[in-house]
């Protein structure tokens, strides 16, 4: 791409199966940029910017991604043990240290932003500037006629703390009910075992790991999205939902009723809640106008504030900011 260099690093290990091991505190050393933008708190990438920032005094951007802070309610003891330990140990600490070095403070989510000026005591250099789709991605349909009215679609990690377990129990409740409703599982991850239980195959079908190319081509053929995340910041997965004007069932967690709107864009549950959320996909599922008019109001609601052109103009107003 022209005007922009792309170093690639080598990670030696992925550490709780989300926070990369790389060393490139010897390349910001030596960097000569007019800014630098780190993405999540708490990753060993961004301390190390943080670090950086002390002797480079390159201005430091560093862009919140959620996980700030996560429900009790999970039920798997690594996940809770995991969350605990950052929620006491890392955030009051390297967390903590992290935000407070950098110039400016963004985050994907409204609401992780009050909790972060709460936490850390951040009390300037704010900024909201979320996650965006490209609209082209997902022509706009007059009545969404292409949805497959029967498909309820989870796309992501299969890991607990995305909720999978919710999701199957939810589509066991509904399938039920409903002998010609079908579930679909996009993504893999630890507990990608579920795919060879015979249980819950008769109502689940899953497809594994995808090239994100194909997301629009499966919303596509989408009733509705169901993402029942025990943590959150402001998943894409939802926007993209939203603008392929697919209903978003989700856990209320995050930044997710930020564009989750109860009653307008999806419907919002309690985290593991598996009984609430199989309610909430009957009533869509029994309500064909109802589903049309959360897919179009999703619609506007990316149009109006998550495209690139918009969320690239907030970001080169944080760029400017730092630099004045």
């Amino acid at each position: 791409m022209d005007g922009y260099s792309v170093h690639r690093l080598p990670c030696f290990a992925n550490v709780w199966d989300c926070n990369p091991a790389t060393f490139l505190l010897h390349r910001l050393a030596k960097i000569k940029a007019d800014v630098m933008h780190a993405h999540s708190y708490i990753f060993f990438t961004s301390n190390q910017v943080a670090l950086a920032k002390r002797y480079t005094k390159i201005p430091f951007v560093l862009h919140l991604h959620g996980g700030i802070d996560f429900t009790s309610k999970i039920n798997d003891l690594t996940t809770r043990f995991r969350f605990n330990v950052k929620d006491k140990i890392y955030d009051p600490t390297f967390g903590k240290w992290t935000a407070r070095s950098a110039d400016l403070v963004a985050s994907v989510s409204k609401r992780d932003l009050e909790l972060a000026k709460k936490m850390w005591g951040l009390n300037k250099g704010l900024s909201w500037v979320p996650n965006a789709v490209d609209l082209s991605d997902f022509p706009k349909q007059s009545s969404n006629e292409g949805n497959d009215l029967l498909n309820i679609v989870f796309i992501g990690r299969l890991e607990p703390w995305k909720g999978i377990n919710t999701f199957i129990e939810a589509a066991q409740l509904v399938g039920k009910k409903y002998n010609d409703v079908r579930f679909t599982v996009i993504g893999d991850g630890s507990l990608s075992s579920y795919a060879h239980n015979n249980s819950i195959k008769k109502y689940v079908d899953f497809i594994g790991k995808v090239n994100h190319s194909r997301i629009p081509e499966l919303l596509s053929k989408a009733s509705m999205l169901v993402l029942p995340s025990y943590m959150e910041g402001l998943p894409t997965v939802c926007l993209e939902a939203l603008a392929a004007q697919v209903p978003v069932i989700a856990s209320n967690v995050g930044g997710i009723p930020e564009i989750v709107i109860d009653g307008e864009t999806g419907f919002l549950f309690p985290p593991g809640d598996s009984s609430c959320c199989a309610d909430r996909i009957i009533r869509i599922l029994s309500d064909d106008g109802l589903r049309k008019k959360l897919g179009s109001n999703g619609r506007q609601l990316v149009e109006k504030y998550f495209t690139w052109d918009n969320v690239v103009e907030r970001t080169e107003r944080v760029y400017e900011s730092v630099l004045a």
